[in-house]
């Protein structure tokens, strides 16, 4: 199977940003983890729409499809 060009940058990229990461405090870390994996979420369509359909198949009655937005999104 071919690789993508793009997700060898990401790796590296994503490398690069856990070496830099290592020496904020705790809590700045989880913060700018959360805000990036929010963006990412809004930003990268494909794999938005593949996260809320496999929480619409995990949670089918359980919850609305606000609720399944809201955790997406988490």
């Amino acid at each position: 199977m071919k690789k993508k060009f793009y997700r060898d940058v990401l790796v590296a990229l994503l490398l690069a940003a856990r070496r830099i990461f290592l020496i904020f405090p705790y809590r700045l870390g989880v913060y700018f983890g959360g805000s990036v994996g929010s963006a990412a979420f809004h930003l990268l369509g494909k794999e938005k729409n593949k996260t809320l359909s496999h929480l619409r198949m995990a949670f089918r009655d359980e919850k609305t499809e606000e609720e399944i937005k809201a955790i997406g999104q988490k």
